[in-house]
């Protein structure tokens, strides 16, 4: 519940309507981009394969398993991100059912690239751009490997990308809320052999 009253403050409307901005000029140029990056034209087929492979969706369950156990706070907020990402492309693949560059359907949006980038951008905000910034760009690399290897059109992998971010920033703020609400900076008097210590304290209410 949190997470879904997230995704409709002002910030999430914002990453939405950008997204939904930056599909439809994508849109424009799907078919031009297929004919000169598809067919593995700008991406050899083996590098695409393993973009393939790298966006599965397993890298980043494993990935959140193992915060789970040794950063639970932050592996709960990476597997919100996966879940609602997952349940949202799969609703609208089914709804849309577009067909893929390749003949076969449910093209839109990238299910391989809104994971990717929901676990790319959740790493972001739990661990900052030192992490972050080398996941993106594996992110984008696994969304170029889908229009390479003709699995999607550029709109779907902007969809994908833009979907991703939008439940890893949902998530995050679930955190972020609860600190800021149940954290409070509070007096210290202490009598001591020197003197009384005047000071302030920081407790957070788990």
């Amino acid at each position: 519940r949190p997470t879904l009253e997230h995704a409709g403050d002002k910030s999430s409307l914002l990453i939405f309507l950008g997204t939904a901005a930056a599909t439809s000029l994508a849109h424009q140029e799907d078919g031009r981009f297929r004919e000169e990056y598809g067919d593995n034209k700008g991406m050899e087929k083996g590098k695409s394969g393993i973009g393939a492979v790298a966006g599965s969706g397993f890298p980043g369950i494993a990935i959140a398993a193992t915060q789970l156990w040794l950063d639970t706070e932050n592996g709960l907020q990476h597997s919100r991100a996966l879940a609602f990402t997952s349940l949202t492309h799969i609703t609208l693949a089914v709804a849309i059912n577009r067909e893929r560059p390749n003949g076969k359907g449910r093209s839109f949006p990238s299910g391989h690239t809104s994971s990717s980038f929901a676990t790319a951008a959740s790493l972001t905000y739990s661990y900052g751009p030192w992490v972050g910034v080398p996941a993106l760009g594996i992110a984008s690399f696994i969304g170029l490997s889908r229009t390479a290897n003709n699995a999607h059109w550029l709109s779907d992998i902007v969809a994908g990308a833009g979907l991703g971010i939008f439940w890893a920033r949902a998530s995050a703020q679930v955190g972020i809320t609860k600190d800021r609400e149940t954290a409070e900076w509070y007096p210290i008097y202490e009598p001591g052999p020197e003197g009384p210590f005047l000071g302030m304290g920081y407790q957070r209410q788990l």
